[in-house]
């Protein structure tokens, strides 16, 4: 699979610190810098901190709780982030807009008109990794009060039993959803890869 998703269980009534977490933890100061790392929403944020991203999550009314949010991460191989662009900036914009393209999808399929999100992408490990928060508080598409439970096992990997009993593995329509919004992303570098190879050509012409 070119992207796996893992949904991070979180529940009680405490306080989350999942935004601060996903900011924070495990930072690799050669690749991400020394300070916080910014989140970057749904609504098209890029730059949030923690702090205004619990605000945002709860349309600000303080900071959710742990039992409001869901928790994922979609992980990428290193060999599909490399191509997204010529440095760590540029593969992380693409990213973001791949993520967020993403999530429409997911929109989408749980057929939901409205929602607030943040994540914040992780260069901390070999393989890229994005985490995403959920608010669970949301409309559905008719416009109704929606409270979001689990996401359904048949958007997420799994093993299912084939007709001749093997076990097989199952991609999930949520990394579906990822690699065909990353791949749209790799298209869109590579033509900027060509436009900018031709660039100086024409002015020399």
């Amino acid at each position: 699979m070119r992207a796996v998703v893992k949904v991070k269980q979180s529940q009680g009534r405490g306080p989350s610190n999942a935004a601060r977490y996903i900011a924070e933890s495990k930072i690799d100061p050669k690749r991400e810098g020394k300070g916080q790392r910014p989140l970057f929403t749904n609504r098209g944020d890029d730059d949030l901190k923690y702090g205004a991203a619990n605000r945002y999550l709860k349309d600000g009314r303080g900071r959710p709780a742990k039992g409001d949010l869901i928790h994922f991460l979609a992980s990428f191989y290193n060999e599909d982030f490399v191509p997204l662009g010529a440095t760590d900036e540029e593969r992380k914009e693409r990213l973001r807009e791949a993520a967020r393209e993403a999530m429409e999808e997911l929109k989408s399929d749980l057929r939901i008109a409205d929602w607030r999100w943040v994540a914040a992408i992780h260069l901390n490990t070999k393989n890229p990794h994005i985490h995403f928060l959920i608010y669970k508080e949301t409309k559905d598409d008719k416009g109704e009060r929606l409270r979001l439970g689990k996401i359904p096992k048949r958007l997420l990997p799994r093993s299912d039993q084939s007709s001749d009993g093997r076990t097989l593995p199952v991609e999930g329509d949520m990394s579906r959803y990822f690699v065909e919004a990353l791949d749209r992303e790799l298209d869109r570098a590579r033509e900027a890869g060509r436009e900018r190879q031709e660039s100086p050509t024409r002015m020399a012409n």
